[in-house]
């Protein structure tokens, strides 16, 4: 069990109404099939996607878990907690999940047609095409020509 005492954001529910107070977060150690997440947990996950996803944190290319924390309130050590427990990843693989499927989504959509892939990828954060077409391979299971080939295939079919 972890306990860490910091001052941390206010998230809806919790008893303190501003981030003057210290307040306990306890996560529990990751366990494997675990189908409930301690409530506290579940909300920084909550925070966390907010960040990711509706804020576009990554697409910063030089995003680190301290901006992160930094931007969420509370401090890396939560953070670092929080994506390995609750999202089951560590951070880079956390934020490269996000950047891959925002490029799929620029790929399905066409992007490609108009901007190069290497284009496509700093826009949604990578900043070396050696990364982005390993990450890519690594998480789409293809290459991102191959993914855009099997794309326009499908769409060719509809």
């Amino acid at each position: 069990m972890y306990l860490l005492q910091k001052p941390l954001l206010h998230l809806p529910g919790s008893s303190f109404s501003d981030n003057n107070h210290t307040q306990e977060i306890i996560l529990e150690p990751h366990q494997e099939g675990a189908s409930t997440l301690n409530p506290e947990l579940e909300k920084w996950k909550a925070v966390i996607t907010d960040l990711l996803v509706n804020q576009k944190m990554y697409e910063e290319p030089e995003l680190t878990l301290s901006m992160l924390a930094e931007k969420a309130g509370t401090n890396i050590a939560v953070i670092s907690k929080v994506v390995n427990q609750g999202f089951g990843q560590n951070f880079n693989d956390l934020v490269n999940s996000y950047r891959v499927k925002a490029i799929k989504q620029q790929f399905i959509k066409g992007e490609h047609q108009h901007q190069t892939l290497l284009s496509i990828a700093y826009e949604c954060g990578f900043n070396s095409k050696t990364t982005f077409n390993r990450v890519f391979k690594k998480m789409a299971g293809v290459s991102p020509k191959d993914f855009i080939k099997s794309a326009e295939s499908i769409e060719d079919t509809n």
